[in-house]
C-alpha cells in the first residue's frame, strides 16, 4: 500500500497517510521498488547522462546515471563522490564501456576524473544548465563591475570562443 501511495504523493505524506515514520516508509517502498524493476540494459550505451540530485534533509546526495538516448535510469547510488560513480562503470564489462561515445556531466571535478580515466575516449559534455549559470554569473560580474569573469580551465566547447580573444572564431562574434 506504502508503495502504491508514493506513485501518487511525496513520501512523507504516505507515512503520515499510513500513520508510520518516512524511515519506514522509505524502507518498504524501496523495497517494493527493487522487486518490480527490471535490471538495466547495459549494452550498446552510447550517450550517459550523469547528475547528483540533493534527497532528503542535510544535504543528503544520490549520484545518478541515465541512458541519454532511452531516458532509462540505469544507476543510483548515496553521495556525490567520485567513488559513487565509480561503481556504476564496476557493473560494466569492457565492451559496454567501449561502446559509450558521449557523458553530459555538470562541471564537477570528481565526477570529470571518473570519466577520463575510464572512457578516455569519450567526450565530456557540460549540461546546458551549468553552462548558463556560469554564462550569467560571469555577464554579471563584468556588466555590474564587480569583480572579473570566473577563470575557468576546463572545456568551455564553443562558448570558450566568447571569452578567448585569441581564437579565430572569436573576432567574429
Amino acid at each position: 500500500m506504502v508503495h502504491a501511495l508514493c506513485i501518487h504523493m511525496p513520501l512523507s505524506a504516505a507515512a503520515s497517510f499510513c500513520e508510520i515514520s518516512s524511515a519506514t516508509a522509505y524502507r518498504w517502498d524501496r523495497a517494493v521498488l527493487e522487486q518490480l524493476l527490471p535490471e538495466p540494459q547495459l549494452d550498446g550505451l552510447r550517450v550517459l547522462l550523469t547528475d547528483e540530485k540533493s534527497v532528503r534533509k542535510k544535504h543528503t546526495y544520490v549520484t545518478l546515471v541515465m541512458n541519454g538516448d532511452t531516458g532509462e535510469l540505469l544507476y543510483m547510488a548515496e553521495g556525490k563522490k567520485k567513488e559513487s560513480l565509480e561503481a556504476f562503470f564496476e557493473k560494466l564489462t569492457d565492451e559496454q564501456m567501449q561502446s559509450i561515445e558521449a557523458v553530459c556531466i555538470d562541471r564537477a571535478g570528481s565526477y570529470q576524473e571518473v570519466i577520463k580515466t575510464l572512457l578516455p575516449k569519450a567526450e565530456i559534455v557540460f549540461d546546458k544548465f551549468h553552462l548558463m549559470m556560469n554564462l550569467n554569473a560571469a555577464v554579471d560580474a563584468g556588466a555590474w563591475g564587480h569583480g572579473v569573469i570566473p577563470e575557468w580551465h576546463g572545456n568551455w566547447g564553443s562558448f570558450g570562443a566568447l571569452f578567448d580573444s585569441s581564437r579565430p572564431e572569436s573576432s567574429s562574434l
